[in-house]
């Protein structure tokens, strides 16, 4: 940031968890009674910390009662009923996260299914969202792609390919219709 006499000016930034001595780090960590979702927010702010704080997974009401108590966080987290964690917004459709029905606190919150849940196949084979399946998160067009079957911005409109794929797909028709590729015919 600069003043008007263009000289930079050095904000003071708040000190992270990491910084604090590691006996005193180890001291909280260690404490008894933190709730899942002092865990939660312990391993958001401790970078460290989210690769060994165990947040083990919540129970149903559990889940939709954090996500209540959560509700006037800034980016108020998600419970998804099949992996049964609080996970952001932009881990949800736009339908899921903005729907009376499965919004938070809607009706059927309960059948709220986060995307990486949504595309992984259950015990019985059933996935929610099968390739070629377009899905809006982040107001932006998303798909499961028919080729890679990764959830990515959607290439074309039709056809079920993700951005990356999409080339790689239309040379391959073009070729198997006799007709040349069009990045070949760009560098020609």
């Amino acid at each position: 940031m600069s003043n008007q006499a263009g000289k930079t000016i050095l904000l003071p930034t708040a000190p992270r968890l990491e910084k604090l001595p590691g006996e005193i780090e180890q001291d909280i960590l260690d404490l008894p009674d933190l709730s899942r979702l002092d865990r939660l927010s312990l391993r958001a702010a401790c970078a460290p910390a989210a690769g060994f704080l165990f947040v083990p997974p919540f129970q149903p009401h559990e889940l939709f009662q954090l996500e209540k108590e959560t509700a006037g966080w800034p980016q108020a987290p998600l419970g998804c009923s099949v992996c049964r964690r609080l996970r952001p917004n932009n881990k949800f459709t736009d339908r899921a996260v903005r729907s009376s029905d499965r919004g938070r606190g809607g009706p059927f919150a309960h059948n709220r299914v986060c995307v990486d849940c949504g595309v992984k196949p259950d015990e019985a084979g059933h996935q929610v969202y099968v390739k070629g399946t377009y899905l809006k998160i982040s107001n932006q067009v998303h798909v499961v792609c028919s080729r890679c079957n990764q959830v990515r911005l959607a290439g074309i409109k039709r056809g079920g390919f993700c951005a990356t794929c999409a080339p790689a797909v239309g040379a391959v028709k073009a070729l198997k219709k006799g007709k040349e590729p069009a990045a070949a015919k760009k560098e020609a």
